[in-house]
């Protein structure tokens, strides 16, 4: 697992770890806890890099839940043992939870703004009597507030130009949306609960994105690829079978196809990530449309006519919206939401 993740997945082990003394490993609260961080470990061990675990569509519920569940396990162990005489809490111990925070942060040197804010923090901790001062003064100075949203602030604003980069348009659309909610929001449960909506408005406009490059590219160049490899009559005719589905349902020939401005980013991903790979043959956007191209000429020669479907095909429905696919790209990158899913 890469060492950001790891590091990143300790620190909120050894938050849990800090009640478990109290309340024993197998209290209810505890391992609720430890259920989400396990569910936090299996998706961090899909990724290479810290960003791409954080901006996977998962990671924010996922760390919202366990934030709440954490929230509760730390209110479960400050309640007084049965029988045992109430004591008003000190500074120190209401300020646990905010250190072992501070101290899960696994990229802090590269987050300024945040690091202010819990040194902050702990600079009233000092200087509070008890817990009651010291949660009264965090709570005066917007502390609460700036806990959830200036991390977030500061590790989404690099997020943008990562998912370009992967030709990932909607993520890339969603971090710019956090980011401004997240710039305007005066609480932390606005910029949590605006934080799921924004979610929830991505997923949809994720779903079309992946599901149009899948049917109208992956499927049919995954089947060249495969022929390109293996030139057999089985891989001839999945290229066939699927360059008619894209010419029939999508109204797209090779020429229309490979001209897509939402496609060709998914190839020059395609092409950046094969010639990462040791040994590989290096490629450009152009060398592959072209073999891509010569392919289905090949796979198709001496076959019926391709019938393309009509025009009106050459569309995807976004927000209600009737987009020609030549224009999804920007549509899906800036999308045109209904004024009353707008912030």
């Amino acid at each position: 697992m890469n060492a950001d993740i790891e590091q990143y997945l300790k620190g909120q082990a050894d938050m849990i770890a800090t009640y478990v003394q109290k309340l024993g490993k197998d209290d209810p609260a505890v391992t609720a806890c430890l259920a989400v961080l396990e569910k936090l470990r299996t998706l961090g061990g899909r990724y290479a890099a810290i960003y791409e675990f954080m901006a996977d569509p998962s990671f924010q519920p996922l760390s919202a839940e366990f934030s709440a569940k954490m929230m509760e396990l730390a209110t479960k162990a400050s309640r007084p043992a049965p029988g045992a005489a109430p004591s008003i809490p000190s500074a120190a111990q209401a300020a646990l939870g905010y250190h072992r925070a501070f101290e899960s942060i696994a990229n802090i040197a590269k987050l300024p703004r945040t690091r202010e804010v819990y040194e902050r923090i702990f600079a009233l901790e000092k200087e509070s009597a008890h817990a009651g001062e010291f949660v009264a003064k965090m709570a005066a100075e917007g502390l609460f507030a700036k806990m959830a949203t200036v991390q977030m602030i500061e590790e989404y604003s690099g997020l943008t130009a990562q998912a370009e980069s992967v030709a990932q348009p909607t993520m890339a659309a969603h971090n710019e949306f956090v980011l401004a909610a997240a710039q305007k929001a005066t609480s932390a449960i606005e910029i949590e609960y605006e934080s799921m909506r924004l979610f929830e408005l991505n997923q949809l406009e994720l779903r079309l994105d992946r599901t149009l490059v899948n049917d109208a590219f992956d499927i049919l160049g995954s089947a060249i690829s495969s022929y390109l490899l293996v030139p057999s009559e089985e891989n001839r005719a999945a290229v066939e079978a699927g360059y008619r589905f894209v010419a029939d349902f999508y109204a797209l020939d090779s020429e229309t196809l490979f001209a897509i401005p939402r496609f060709m980013d998914h190839m020059r991903f395609m092409v950046e990530h094969s010639n990462k790979s040791p040994g590989s043959k290096k490629m450009t956007v152009e060398s592959m449309t072209s073999d891509f191209k010569g392919a289905i000429t090949v796979c198709l020669k001496g076959k019926a006519p391709v019938v393309l479907g009509p025009s009106s095909r050459r569309t995807a429905v976004l927000w209600g919206k009737t987009v020609p696919l030549e224009k999804f790209h920007e549509a899906i990158r800036h999308p045109d939401r209904p004024a009353e899913l707008q912030t």
